[in-house]
């Protein structure tokens, strides 16, 4: 017996389902097969249930095994083409990565006032979008190695940082969005049911250098996705510890009298590691007379660099 859209619905149509859902979520799909299946699930609910138990499960389980010290192998994700009707592709892209993670996401302690990427990356580019001269994009130091493994945290706050620096490229037209939004694309791809949320950043890195009226869509269902797969908390606190760099950076003292970072330096204070920096960040922002910027900004480098 075949159902209204002409699959089986005996159990080798099931076992066909589970097999395709499987495989999307490990990246094995091509381009074809891709856009297939992520059709399906924009109109199918109980296919999207399905893929959404799916990708909970292994990564509940992914994070099992990193708890006990076990290196997982998985295959390298496989980049496709942007989708054809961009705006269309990337909300259902988005729609599927968001609800996929969402059980997870749920459960993931909710940011204490923390302001997104996209926000933060507004209010920077109220005076400009250039980034400060001599400006380094990764103070966490040197690429991880096999034997050093990235914890959830430090991909979270990484993913983050990237998004705001992100944001500000493609406001200004600037040709390194290509080269961020691919670093983002890589951060999300050892996520479990990434695929479509890297399928957006790929676009962006296509498209970089495009007007910000067309990408915006884009970025925000990406931004979206990529902070309720990787964890919401710690993506906003990279962010703000990566735009606070910036506004140091440009001697921004209105960044730092804004509510967000209070906020932010509650969250740091909450975490015996980073509570002393906090203070000395305080101390900096508070002092009577011109701000020592460049300690300032050192300081944030560093808990990044701690923390990513």
């Amino acid at each position: 017996m075949r159902d209204e859209r002409g699959a089986g619905t005996g159990s080798r149509g099931d076992f066909d389902e589970a097999e395709r859902l499987a495989a999307l979520l490990d990246a094995r799909l091509d381009a074809d097969a891709h856009a297939d299946v992520l059709s399906r699930l924009a109109t199918d609910d109980e296919a999207l249930a399905a893929y959404a138990e799916a990708a909970a499960v292994t990564r509940a389980l992914e994070e099992e095994d990193a708890a006990a010290g076990v290196t997982l192998l998985r295959p390298a994700a496989r980049h496709t083409s942007p989708f054809p009707g961009a705006r269309r592709w990337g909300a259902i892209a988005a729609v599927v990565a968001a609800v996929a993670l969402a059980p997870l996401a749920w459960n993931r302690l909710q940011p204490a006032g923390l302001q997104e990427p996209g926000a933060l990356a507004e209010r920077l580019a109220t005076t400009g979008t250039a980034l400060p001269a001599g400006w380094d994009p990764s103070p966490w130091g040197s690429t991880r190695s096999a034997s050093d493994p990235m914890t959830p945290r430090a991909r979270a706050v990484r993913i983050g940082a990237r998004l705001v620096e992100l944001e500000l490229a493609v406001r200004g037209q600037d040709p390194a969005a290509a080269r961020t939004a691919a670093q983002v694309a890589i951060l999300l791809g050892e996520l479990p049911g990434s695929g479509p949320a890297v399928s957006i950043f790929r676009g962006i890195q296509d498209r970089a250098g495009a007007p910000w009226a067309e990408l915006e869509p884009q970025m925000e269902q990406g931004s979206e996705a990529a902070a309720a797969m990787a964890g919401e908390d710690d993506v906003r606190l990279g962010a703000w510890l990566q735009a606070a760099r910036i506004a140091a950076g440009r001697e921004d003292a209105e960044f730092f009298r804004a509510r967000a970072t209070e906020a932010a330096l509650g969250r740091l204070d909450a975490d015996p590691a980073t509570g002393e920096h906090a203070q000395r960040i305080r101390t900096l922002v508070s002092s009577e007379g011109a701000a020592d910027w460049d300690a300032l900004e050192g300081r944030l480098a560093e808990i990044l660099d701690q923390l990513g």
